[in-house]
């Protein structure tokens, strides 16, 4: 399980480092399905695509790479703290990509489909995590009568 977690932040990763890209090449990409709900030029036109001078998707390469970093660290040494800031880090992920579909829906009022790659691929990260860490199978050691 958590090797499909981390095949996730690797592509949320990849996704976060594409819209960054597009974002200093002052350029807005090929959006696959351009119509009147999805229009990535004005969803990363928008003021909403930066915080300050930083692309917001700027902190989505961030967020996968530290949630990368946890599970990698998790893997190898295990342990309590690591497994909580892979929770932590889902979570967040999870929090700020919610606010960011709400600013496209309803302020906005439009889609990019990249970011709405990045916000499904952050929710099935928090869904995996949080059923793996806090909802585990039965154990393997548990007595059977």
């Amino acid at each position: 399980m958590k090797r499909i977690v981390m095949l996730l932040a690797v592509a949320g990763l990849l996704d976060s480092v594409y819209l960054t890209y597009l974002h200093y090449a002052g350029q807005t990409g090929i959006c696959p399905l351009n119509n009147p709900f999805v229009d990535c030029g004005l969803v990363l036109g928008s003021p909403y695509a930066t915080i300050g001078p930083l692309p917001v998707a700027l902190l989505g390469v961030a967020h996968y790479s530290f949630l990368l970093l946890w599970l990698v660290m998790d893997l190898v040494r295990g342990g309590e703290f690591f497994r909580r800031l892979v929770l932590l880090q889902s979570t967040i992920g999870a929090g700020v990509s919610a606010y960011l579909v709400y600013l496209q829906m309803a302020v906005i009022g439009s889609f990019c489909f990249f970011c709405m790659v990045s916000a499904a691929v952050s929710f099935l990260i928090f869904v995996l995590v949080w059923r793996y860490y806090c909802h585990p199978g039965p154990k393997s050691e548990s007595v059977q009568a």
